[in-house]
């Protein structure tokens, strides 16, 4: 996971790393995956915090109310990088 965020890989549909986590996320939206993946919202790279809120709103299209990723989004709002800032206020419309 660690390094599809880095790479930003995980954005691109069929990557194993996104079905990995996608799959884990379905089965349990607030459970074990959900909560290691929003551990990258606070990563010190932006790039890593972007792919994260991308690949958290890509995985939302089925999940409105999705309460622990409305709350990081809410926190990314004040992200130093307006990247960030942007992507956080995208996802957190689609979870509120």
């Amino acid at each position: 996971m660690d390094d599809g965020l880095a790479s930003g890989d995980v954005l691109d549909p069929g990557n194993d790393v996104r079905e990995h986590i996608s799959f884990f996320v379905r089965g349990d939206r607030d459970g074990l995956m959900t909560r290691r993946l929003l551990a990258f919202t606070t990563d010190p790279r932006a790039s890593v915090r972007r792919t994260t809120f991308e690949l958290l709103d890509q995985l939302c299209s089925a999940h409105s109310d999705w309460r622990l990723v409305a709350d990081a989004a809410e926190s990314a709002l004040s992200d130093v990088d307006p990247w960030v800032r942007r992507v956080a206020a995208v996802l957190l419309k689609d979870v509120s």
